[in-house]
Order: structure tokens, then sequence, then C-alpha cells
């Protein structure tokens, strides 16, 4: 699921002026009555604390924000009382809704808003509409269009079954400084029928991004001997998913890096479930006997260093990992530095 305050939260329509919000927090868009009881049951419970968190209903709030780090850090700390008092770790299109509640997009106020009937994903009230339209046109809507776009096809499973046919044409001696170059390379110029980029092009560069990050940052500072091993371990911390669309990305760095012959990734986050993924190579790979394997845990990185099943990385990452103050962080942190091998954030 992904949360947009402009079109129904279960059957994905846009507003054309006709939706309805839930009665309490407000905050959730429906095209009917019908489609908000079909949610009530998942929604009712962190609506109910919400609702009595809020000093004003969501419509009527016209409170207005001098900037919008003003607007994000109230969202976020509102976002903290909510957790704090709710109990149970909220779903990410739970949390979307509270930090990307609708608003004026310039002054950020909740009440008597239009929505962009192009992208909808961006409001304002009656004041900023010249404002508006000045700042979000061009570039601004056609990003906000792709992304809803995007994000309809990744629910609707248009992205699943990725295909990674083209990386038998990345070797060693490819050339490319951004992902951009890397996608008209060797995957937009390849496509005999359809020249245009898609959803799955673009969901599929930030699954490579993972990989090509380790790859270019070592790149770059002259450090890919650290990499250029036989056998390759990497920790990722605070891991966001064990979806095997994503995870088969990584046999990029078999062929960037050919002496790598088994490349092992580990991935720890308490709220994965352990288990063991291969994905399938392609032929290439499978002919030098190459293999890519991901142990999945779910507990926290200390206590994975001290348990027997530990393997001492290569190299440790964290990917948008959020280092809290104080907490489990600082056992963890504290336990890497016995590691002695290279932390890449």
């Amino acid at each position: 699921q992904f949360f947009n305050p402009n079109i129904c939260h279960v059957c994905k329509k846009v507003d054309k002026g006709n939706f309805i919000s839930c009665d309490s927090c407000g905050l959730i868009s429906y095209c009917s009555e019908e489609h908000k009881t079909y949610h009530r049951e998942k929604h009712e419970r962190v609506c109910a604390v919400i609702a009595q968190l809020l000093q004003e209903k969501t419509q009527r709030d016209t409170r207005r924000f001098g900037d919008w780090q003003q607007w994000i850090h109230s969202r976020k700390e509102f976002l903290k009382l909510v957790e704090k008092n709710i109990g149970y770790t909220l779903e990410p299109y739970e949390k979307e809704a509270i930090l990307w509640s609708k608003s004026c997009y310039v002054c950020h106020q909740q009440a008597e808003l239009k929505t962009c009937q192009r992208c909808f994903s961006a409001n304002y009230c009656n004041e900023h509409e010249k404002a508006f339209q000045i700042k979000h046109r061009g570039s601004n809507c056609d990003d906000l269009v792709l992304s809803l776009n995007i994000d309809i096809e990744t629910i609707s499973n248009r992205t699943s079954n990725m295909s990674y046919g083209f990386l038998q044409f990345v070797n060693e001696n490819s050339k490319f400084e951004t992902m951009l170059e890397f996608c008209i390379e060797f995957v937009i110029s390849r496509r005999k029928n359809h020249v245009d980029w898609l959803a799955k092009d673009y969901v599929r560069s930030d699954y490579l991004s993972d990989p090509l990050t380790i790859y270019s940052g070592f790149k770059r500072i002259g450090s890919l001997e650290i990499i250029n091993e036989p056998l390759v371990i990497i920790h990722i911390l605070a891991a966001n998913s064990g979806d095997t669309n994503s995870l088969s990305a990584w046999e990029i760095l078999l062929h960037l890096i050919p002496e790598i012959q088994r490349l092992l990734i580990v991935l720890i986050n308490p709220k994965l479930e352990d288990s063991f993924i291969r994905p399938n190579l392609c032929k290439l790979c499978d002919e030098k006997k190459k293999d890519l394997s991901f142990l999945l845990y779910s507990m926290l990185y200390h206590d994975y260093i001290s348990s027997g099943i530990f393997k001492k990385p290569t190299v440790i990452v964290g990917f948008d990992a959020k280092f809290d103050k104080g907490g489990t962080w600082d056992k963890s942190l504290k336990s890497m530095q016995r590691i002695n091998c290279p932390l890449v954030l």
C-alpha cells in the first residue's frame, strides 16, 4: 500500500471533487462510503489515537507555517507522539498519512484546499493559487505524475518479475558515471520495441543503486581492491526488504568485478524473517560457477555479531540508516569497531 491524500485509499481512483474523508482523523480519502467502511477495521486503531491527539480537525486547521522546514518538523513531532501513544509500529502508509497529509504547497495550511488536477499530488489554498501555479508547473508536476504512476504500477504487480537479462552486457570494462548513463546504455537503448522509460525501469534503477553505490564508492576513492576478492561478504544494516526482485540486482557486482567468485549478502533487521535466498544467475555466471546468496536475520546487529552464526564481513553497509541517539545503535556501533572493516553509509 501507499498513501496519497487525493486518491481513494482503497481503489486508487483520483479525486474529482466528490471524495469523502475519514470522519475522525480527516487524513485518509475515499471515493465512496463503501470503501470507507471497507478500510475502517484496518484504520480505526491509528485513527482513534490521531483523532485524540489532534488539537483541531485537519479540514478546519488554518494554521500557516513560515517555511516547509517548520511544516516537516511539526509532522515529525506529531508522528512521534502518535507512535508513543499507539504502542505498535505503524505501517509505512500510516506514517505517510501523517507526514504527507494534505496541505497548501505554499503555506501548508490544511483547510479549504484545491488539488492539482494533473498530478493529484499537490494542493493549494485560495490565497496562494497563483504562487502555486508558478512554483508547481513544469518538472515539479511531471515528477509527481511519474511518482504516482510508479506507485500504482508497483502495487498492481506490474513491476514484479523484474528482468536483469541486460547484465550479460555488463563487465569490468563498462564505463558509466551516473545511473542515467547506465540505464540508457544497458537497458533503454537495447530494447527493440519500446524506447521510452517504463515504471519497471525506474524501480529497477532503485534496486541497482545499492550495489552500484558500493562499487562506485570504492572505485572513486581508489580502494576497489577491498572487494576484489574470491569471497566477498557484505553486511547490510537495517535492511528494508528481502524482496527477490531487489536482491537479484546484486548480481551486477559479479559482472563488474569478475574476481568475485562468491558474493554473500547478510541482511540484518528485527523486522525481517529469517531465511536463505539464492536467486538464479545469468548463463555467463553459471558457466563460471559463480554464486550469489542472501542470509536474512531477524535481530539487532550487535546481537548478530555476538551470535554463533556471525560471518566476518568484507564491508558493512547502511543504506538510509537512521542512527538514533542512544538505544540499540550505541551497542551496534561499538560492536562494529571491533570488527575492523570498512563501514559505508
